[in-house]
């Protein structure tokens, strides 16, 4: 039993110290941090100035500067941040997208126009009527998935034809009309339209970074391992008591640390499930 004692708040000690350092990271992470790549596709492009990101290489710098100017009307009038990515090699667009959003850190920080981040995503390898994809962002309720199905059924029109100048063009045409018929004139000052990549002031929650989620895991894997591996040799010892004391404390440990868990945090580009 003394031996328990002894062993207790030094494990206590050292979980709560690894606590600690694994969460803070240094700095809060960013939302672009905590956005994870979905497992075996590729790695996501990032905001280079422009709303069109072409990493396929199909686009005219004409149309990319047209549709751009059409999309930073939409964000300067308070519409929404309206991204049209277009890549190659995306095997699951609905779920990257959604993580691709948050990447890009679309959408208000705050301000009646928060979380108004909209994206489209143009896979140009992929079959026919299977090109264009969208997500919404949690601050548009009111443009509902049909409007944003409408807009990719009709830009398929060109995709198909692999037509990807006049694809994204009608993406954002179409897509700043049902965003006006929705929400009318929209009284925004310039104060209240940040830029892609904001973050609000107090927003200094801690997040663990996915890398961080993985060395989390894998050391309190092997804590629960040692853990067991003493609850053993005390069983094997006779110290039949002592083993079931020992593994009590585990348990005791586990509750307390699940029962100061926190949530994470919550900045631009937020998507909740709104894709197709």
């Amino acid at each position: 039993m003394k031996l328990i004692r002894k062993l207790f708040w030094p494990f206590t000690l050292f979980l709560l110290l690894f606590s600690v350092t694994a969460c803070s990271g240094g700095e809060p992470q960013s939302p672009d941090q905590i956005a994870s790549v979905p497992f075996g596709e590729p790695d996501f492009p990032n905001y280079s100035g422009s709303w069109v990101i072409d990493t396929a290489d199909v686009i005219d710098p004409s149309t990319e500067q047209e549709v751009d100017a059409i999309l930073q009307q939409t964000h300067d009038e308070g519409y929404a941040n309206t991204a049209i990515v277009v890549m190659r090699g995306v095997n699951e667009p609905i779920n990257y997208i959604t993580q691709l959003g948050r990447h890009l850190q679309l959408g208000e920080t705050e301000g009646p126009r928060r979380d108004n981040g909209l994206i489209y995503l143009v896979v140009v390898d992929k079959p026919q009527d299977e090109r264009v994809f969208f997500s919404i962002g949690t601050g548009l309720p009111e443009l509902s998935n049909l409007d944003a199905f409408d807009v990719k059924d009709y830009a398929h029109q060109w995709a198909n034809e692999g037509d990807w100048n006049e694809t994204v063009r009608q993406i954002a045409t179409r897509s700043d009309q049902y965003l006006r018929e929705v929400y009318g004139d929209l009284d925004v000052s310039a104060d209240e339209v940040g830029t892609v990549g904001d973050t609000a002031e107090g927003e200094d929650e801690i997040t663990l970074t996915p890398e961080q989620q993985r060395v989390v895991f894998w050391v309190v894997v092997g804590i629960v391992v040692i853990w067991l591996a003493i609850f053993v040799i005390l069983l094997a010892i006779g110290e039949t008591d002592a083993a079931f004391e020992w593994l009590m404390l585990l348990v005791r440990i586990a509750l307390m640390f699940l029962a100061g868990g926190g949530g994470g945090k919550k900045g631009s580009g937020s998507f909740g499930g709104r894709s197709g």
